[in-house]
């Protein structure tokens, strides 16, 4: 009798859950806030062959508060969840449903608490893949031009020069880079160079980097560029080029992203003066791509960094002259008379011009230069007003430059010399220019004559003085580090 019992129960028990798929999830509101809810039927019990899409489901939320929902996507698309609190119910799937399953996702959700079983009557082991949307053809057009006649639109003038690329005219309205003051550093989108190389660099000159780069039509600031400059300093101290020479001289996760539309390219142009710099000049241009999010940001990548290597600009250099000066400088004695040796005469040594050797500091201020910018309006850099460079040297002509001397076989600051050097060959210099110094004088009033008239010592005290005077100077000037070549002992 009670073998039929038990089997008559096991019937019944069949027989009302067949055609039932059961999800049992219990909250716990003493567990830690995000893990409240428990699933009593685990993520295989809701798989094949514990579970059969062709059956509904029902699913049973055991503790929750009131409030609590069920929700149901499959393929994608949200199902109708039917039955109330505590015990929801979920319609099965047909054939033709089953047949295309790729998702099947049910969520339990009350408050912030989350109960998700993600892959419902799915087989285990199996790995379904969705079927991939059909994209849309699209159409990229790119421009005709390349980017080097896209720059001849806008720079319709570049000069080649010792120093790089300038710009001599510009379509662009009131472009204010034009001419030799500036020099052009042209990028594409990569980083890369497009009219030539990074020029050798000369301190103090201003550089313009431009980037070429594709931009959308539809969305032209959607990328954008920028230049850090990561190296470069500007140094005010005096630079000569043969400096210390002197004391020597002696004697993420992926996503499926929309359809993308069609796009048109067109060419965009940005450019960024550098700060001067008298070392040498390091820069990174980086790529700025403008996201969607909120709020909305840039995503920067770098996609070069170069260095732009510093030629000195010097303001002036040191010299060693030999200087023939007009200025004389005698020296007045008393000797006996040759007519009478108890008498004194007056006698002049070196009363004529003579010879000196002189160290002088010449300044590159070229009056040449000056009156070429600000007289006749030339195209002159500002560097080269005040200092020279030999990458960018000024011509033969323009090579005439101040210079201040001393005297290095007489006494040193009693002998002055003020004048222009032209240097006509590297290094070596000639010299035009006034020697002011104190001499020696003698006043020789009243018909005096040296040698002749005689005179006591009390009287050549009295006639006998020094006093600053000046004179004509002319002579030759070498590099000091081409004078120190020349005596260097071996």
């Amino acid at each position: 009798m009670k073998t039929k019992l038990l089997l008559i129960t096991l019937i019944f028990f069949v027989t009302v859950t067949k055609g039932q798929n059961i999800i049992n999830v219990t909250f716990t509101a003493a567990n830690p806030v995000g893990s409240k809810f428990v699933k009593t039927t685990t993520d295989a019990q809701v798989q094949i062959p514990a579970f059969s899409l062709t059956n509904a489901i029902t699913v049973n939320v055991v503790n929750a508060p009131a409030g609590t929902t069920v929700t149901s996507v499959y393929n994608g698309t949200a199902r109708t969840v039917g039955g109330a609190f505590p015990a929801f119910t979920i319609a099965p799937l047909s054939a033709a449903e089953i047949a295309s399953y790729s998702t099947y996702v049910i969520t339990v959700t009350s408050g912030a608490e989350t109960a998700t079983y993600q892959s419902v009557g799915a087989t285990p082991g199996v790995v379904v893949v969705p079927p991939v949307p059909p994209v849309a053809p699209t159409t990229t057009t790119f421009p005709t031009i390349s980017a080097v006649q896209f720059l001849g639109g806008l720079f319709p003038t570049i000069a080649s020069k010792d120093f790089g690329l300038t710009v001599q005219s510009s379509s662009i309205p009131n472009y204010p880079y034009i001419g030799d003051d500036y020099t052009h550093i042209f990028l594409d989108q990569f980083g890369n160079s497009l009219l030539g190389v990074i020029p050798q660099g000369i301190s103090n000159r201003q550089y313009i980097v431009h980037i070429v780069y594709f931009a959308n039509r539809n969305s032209p600031s959607q990328i954008s560029y920028s230049i850090n400059q990561t190296k470069g300093s500007f140094s005010s101290a005096l630079v000569f080029n043969n400096a210390g020479q002197i004391g020597n001289f002696k004697t993420e996760g992926t996503t499926v992203p929309p359809p993308p539309a069609p796009i048109t390219y067109i060419w965009a142009h940005q450019e960024f003066p550098l700060r001067p710099s008298t070392d040498n000049i390091e820069f990174e241009v980086s790529r700025n791509i403008l996201n969607n999010q909120s709020p909305v940001g840039l995503d920067p990548t770098m996609v070069g960094k170069r260095t732009i290597e510093m030629a000195k600009v010097f303001h002036g250099s040191f010299d060693v002259g030999l200087i023939k000066t007009d200025l004389a400088n005698p020296t007045y004695t008393l000797v006996p008379s040759v007519s009478d040796a108890n008498q004194t005469v007056v006698k002049a040594t070196n009363p004529g011009s003579k010879v000196v050797v002189t160290a002088m500091a010449t300044f590159y201020t070229s009056p040449i230069i000056l009156l070429e910018k600000y007289l006749f309006g030339v195209d002159i850099p500002n560097y080269k007003l005040t200092g020279r460079n030999f990458l960018d040297d000024h011509k033969i002509y323009e090579r005439i430059f101040p210079a201040l001397g001393v005297s290095l076989t007489d006494k040193a600051f009693k002998n002055v010399f003020l004048g222009l050097n032209w240097e006509i060959a590297r290094g070596a210099s000639v010299f035009a220019g006034v020697h002011y110094g104190e001499v020696n004088t003698f006043n020789t009033n009243n018909n005096f004559k040296f040698e002749d008239t005689v005179i006591n010592e009390a009287e050549f005290n009295l006639r006998t003085n020094t006093k600053w005077k000046s004179a004509f100077a002319i002579g030759a000037n070498l590099d000091l580090i081409v004078v120190m070549n020349l005596f260097k002992q071996k």
